[in-house]
């Protein structure tokens, strides 16, 4: 890969337990090949992202031991990392699959587990999951990379190992400051988040699904106002707490920067796919794209996913590589082990004014 690229390496899903394949909790082999690559000469990758589910867990799992499953992920992602690395949390990260509120992760319990522990720069909301960092890209402009809290509920009824909950708190600091804080014109955007958006590409609805409490349109009709640099206003309603709605009122009318995908996980399977239409897009941009990284621990495999996973070695892990050229406005992907066998050796993107090329069409 070209070295005046942004070289971004995605991984996700680690789900580090007592009995997850090939990421145990106390040496999780997979997650440490991941940080070990990302460390290695010749290549140089600016930056790296895991898009949740650090642990796995079960109805039974208590909270220290949950507790002690992100422990050791952070301790294994972090430490001995010399390069920029970054997360955003997922639906097992808060333990709710435990019906008892009194084991559930709190925001502050992931914080001094995971977020504080972050090697790199980052402005947050005080103590919170949510935060966005500046990185130098080699073109001469940043690249923002904004991750979001999806375990940010107002409500004990919103269940964020069903859905994924952002707070009204939240989205007014995604739509005042994040996109907003410090951004120039020389500014390129990547979001990270955990659950999936919607989709009209048939490959990507065999796996992805509507898990938000609020409509799951809200981010990327606020990015898509952010895109077109205009201003915004709708209300949402919770789907869990009758009479609660969450008000978006955003202008982007004179905010510089541009956005480049979003980066996430959820689905245990490599996926590249375009956001479905909103009503308000402007057509004469491009869809919104997302990425989608594997599963880290073949225990956890999606059972719809074709991904073939080996006993051992390099074909038993799986992450994605990016080559970001924001000059051309294009991604390169590319992947380390198992993947999907009838993908090129490298998938080209596009995610400036012309046409998005969707390589999943058609396989």
């Amino acid at each position: 890969m070209r070295e005046d690229r942004f070289i971004l390496v995605h991984i996700s899903d680690a789900h580090l337990s007592s009995w997850s394949s090939n990421n145990p909790w106390r040496r999780p082999e997979n997650l440490i090949e991941a940080v070990n690559f990302v460390n290695r000469p010749p290549t140089k990758v600016n930056a790296m992202v895991a898009t949740g589910d650090f642990i796995s867990n079960s109805p039974k799992t208590p909270r220290q031991t949950a507790l002690a499953y992100l422990s050791a992920f952070a301790t294994h992602y972090f430490n001995a990392n010399l390069v920029p690395s970054f997360v955003c949390t997922g639906n097992h990260d808060g333990n709710m699959i435990n019906p008892a509120p009194e084991e559930w992760i709190t925001r502050e319990d992931f914080y001094s587990a995971v977020t504080a522990r972050i090697n790199y720069p980052v402005y947050t909301d005080g103590r919170s999951n949510y935060y966005y960092t500046d990185l130098p890209d080699s073109r001469g402009g940043r690249i923002r990379i904004i991750a979001l809290d999806e375990m940010d509920r107002t409500y004990n009824a919103e269940n964020t190992q069903r859905m994924a909950v952002y707070s009204p708190r939240q989205i007014e600091w995604l739509t005042h400051v994040a996109l907003k804080q410090g951004m120039t014109a020389g500014h390129s955007v990547i979001v990270l988040l955990h659950h999936s958006l919607p989709s009209d590409n048939a490959t990507a609805r065999r796996y992805i699904a509507n898990e938000h409490v609020y409509s799951w349109y809200m981010i990327p009709e606020i990015i898509e106002a952010f895109r077109s640099k205009t201003h915004f206003q709708k209300r949402y309603p919770n789907k869990v707490v009758p009479g609660d709605t969450l008000t978006v009122d955003a202008d982007f009318t004179q905010a510089p920067g541009e956005f480049i995908c979003y980066m996430g996980g959820h689905v245990h399977t490599y996926l590249n796919y375009e956001v479905s239409w909103m009503s308000n897009i402007n057509r004469a941009l491009p869809k919104q794209q997302v990425l989608v990284a594997n599963n880290m621990s073949p225990s956890e495999k999606n059972p719809q996913s074709p991904i073939e996973r080996q006993p051992r070695g390099t074909q038993n892990n799986t992450f994605n590589i990016y080559a970001i050229d924001t000059r051309e406005k294009m991604i390169y992907v590319t992947f380390f082990g198992a993947t999907l066998s009838y993908y090129p050796r490298v998938i080209t993107l596009n995610y400036g004014n012309a046409p998005i090329n969707d390589l999943t069409k058609g396989k």
